[in-house]
């Protein structure tokens, strides 16, 4: 690849890795996705990437890795997350939550580096996931999130929501009703959600930017987020909960790692997606922010059964 090319090419595949993706149209695609709902996380989920992979770089990572966007996800999540999480009550200063974000993304750059040398398991969204916690004790404890106004990063426009937007196009989306709208919703809020954006227009986005990289891996996606729906509402979830693709999310991604390593074998992706809904569930009875736990857990638990169950198989004679 042309040297000129790699920087940018490991921006927009550490948006598209996000879903495990390496192709640069589909980040492209993801980014708008993002922006479509919130300037804001836009811009901290490209810092976050940014952070990634510049610590990457710093402690000499592979520099193949670092062009495939595998030390931009995390760094993606993170911008997005610590938004999503702290601010609309963030009370202090807003270069201590840009600090934060820089913080937890470099953070999540040296967990994937102690996993890449671990190498026993796909470390897939984990340092994203610690290294956010980490923020959450430290936030909580220093009582940093307890004000009243949301936080916004001044030198962004203002933002038009989703509903004004569609209304603008003649699309009324509080008058969609019945069990097969519903459904579609819950779908496409399910895909919106693996990047924590409650939007259908995010969602179908993130389908499209899904398949110009893969249509299996699109439709692995739509199985995940319906099925993980579809077992949420079965299990007596709240409906409103399950709608806004909150167990969607996390079937999605493990729908397509799981098709990703076990191309033939559907029945451990189910298993999976129904073991993410459960994961879930136990966060949420917990109080604590799940993130993408249930799915790296989830995939985590298959691959681990995968391989014992692959340890059971007669072996073949060879003739």
């Amino acid at each position: 690849m042309n040297a000129s090319l790699r920087f940018p090419n490991a921006v927009l595949r550490g948006f598209s890795q996000v879903m495990l993706q390496t192709n640069p149209f589909t980040g492209v695609l993801f980014f708008m996705g993002i922006m479509a709902t919130s300037l804001d996380m836009a811009l901290l989920a490209l810092l976050g990437n940014l952070i990634g992979l510049l610590s990457a770089f710093a402690i000499k990572r592979n520099i193949e890795d670092l062009v495939d966007g595998i030390y931009g996800f995390n760094g993606v999540l993170v911008g997005i997350a610590v938004y999503f999480l702290f601010a609309a009550q963030w009370s202090q200063s807003i270069w201590l939550f840009i600090a934060l974000v820089v913080f937890a993304s470099a953070l999540s750059t040296l967990l994937m580096a102690a996993f890449e040398h671990w190498n026993r398991l796909p470390a897939y969204t984990m340092p994203f996931i610690l290294s956010t916690w980490v923020v959450v004790v430290l936030v909580n404890t220093l009582g940093w999130a307890s004000g009243e106004t949301t936080m916004t990063l001044p030198w962004l426009p203002a933002f038009i929501p989703e509903a004004a937007f569609l209304a603008s196009f003649g699309v009324d989306i509080s008058q969609a009703s019945g069990p097969f709208l519903q459904y579609l919703a819950t779908i496409l809020r399910g895909v919106g959600q693996v990047m924590f954006q409650d939007s259908l227009v995010t969602g179908l986005i993130f389908l499209v930017a899904l398949s110009r990289s893969s249509n299996r891996v699109t439709a692995y996606a739509v199985l995940g987020a319906g099925l993980g729906g579809a077992m949420a509402l079965s299990g007596g979830i709240a409906p409103l909960e399950v709608h806004h693709g909150l167990y969607g999310f996390n079937a999605v991604l493990t729908a397509i790692a799981l098709a990703s390593v076990m191309k033939e074998k559907i029945h451990f992706t189910i298993m999976g997606v129904g073991l993410s809904v459960l994961i879930t569930w136990l966060f949420v009875a917990l109080q604590w922010p799940s993130l993408t736990a249930p799915f790296v857990l989830a995939t985590w638990a298959m691959i681990l059964l995968h391989q014992l169950w692959q340890q059971r198989q007669p072996k073949r004679a060879v003739s």
